[in-house]
């Protein structure tokens, strides 16, 4: 399989016409039928169906088109980002994270007391970093050890802390200080999207407390945090989050027999030197969490 078929096939799914798709690609239909055609014998099925002369997804190609898109677009942008890398000027510096949103005030503040250097800053799964071949930004912000310690300088910025509930002002725990996590078992819950660090901390806890819980949504941070405001279920996060999220509309619960959620770090490849900006920039994220890790 390569990439030529798999961008052929998503032009061609999006379109539907063959002769058109073709002239749009500056190919003869013939070469884009018989690249689509051995694609199909490589999948073993079909993914279209033929109808008066036109080709449309059927269930498969639905279900091949979301993730070649899917794909394709990380690839695009991971080209887009080494080419935005390899020409960059001593005044950027390039980030990345697992959890953008703990870290938007550190940032805010960054840029206002530094306005000559410019942020590079894309989020990315735990998932996707570990496919990367190589660590090609400035820093990673994130609580896991993902890539080789040996590879990476690593300081800790933040303290480990307790796994806490968090509830909106209006729920009839909000009066609460502390809870036990089976009091929680008939609640629905905002969960972490499977491939994210705390995903599968999130269901142990409650499993191991004997419930399995009613998920609503697994989503990123910032629709937990907006589904949150609107009392759409209760979530696990930290301190630290919510006071990033500027969450009014939330209540903190602590939970009896917490697991701690790991340290937060910044880490940088050993081999590689950084430049001014990024010394700038990591000295301030180090002062910025002595301030307000606590």
């Amino acid at each position: 399989m390569e990439m030529t078929q798999l961008r052929y096939f998503k032009a061609l799914a999006e379109n539907g016409n063959l002769r058109k798709t073709a002239e749009r690609l500056y190919i003869t239909p013939s070469t884009l039928s018989n690249s689509i055609s051995r694609l199909e014998r490589e999948l073993g099925m079909s993914l279209f169906d033929r109808i008066q002369g036109r080709l449309r997804l059927n269930d498969m190609g639905r279900i091949f088109l979301e993730s070649v898109s899917s794909g394709l677009n990380e690839i695009d942008a991971g080209v887009n980002d080494i080419r935005r890398l390899s020409t960059r000027r001593e005044n950027h510096v390039s980030i990345v994270s697992t959890n953008t949103l703990i870290w938007n005030d550190m940032i805010a503040c960054f840029l206002r007391s530094r306005p000559d250097i410019f942020i590079h800053f894309r989020n990315y799964s735990e998932k996707q970093l570990r496919a990367l071949p190589y660590f090609p930004h400035d820093f990673l912000l994130c609580s896991s050890n993902i890539w080789p310690e040996d590879t990476m300088e690593t300081l800790v910025l933040t303290p480990a802390n307790e796994v806490v509930v968090a509830v909106s002002r209006s729920h009839p725990l909000a009066d609460r200080e502390m809870v036990d996590l089976l009091e929680l078992k008939d609640e629905t819950f905002l969960f972490p999207p499977k491939g994210a660090s705390l995903h599968a901390l999130y269901y142990q806890m409650c499993r191991k407390a004997g419930f399995e819980p009613n998920v609503l949504a697994e989503c990123d941070y910032n629709l937990t945090a907006h589904l949150q405001k609107q009392g759409l279920g209760i979530t696990f996060t930290s301190a630290h989050a919510i006071a990033a999220a500027q969450a009014p509309e939330v209540v903190l619960l602590r939970l009896r027999d917490a697991p701690k959620r790991s340290a937060q770090r910044i880490s940088w490849d050993k081999s590689r030197s950084l430049n001014s900006a990024a010394i700038t920039f990591r000295d301030f994220a180090i002062e910025y969490w002595k301030e307000h890790a606590n």
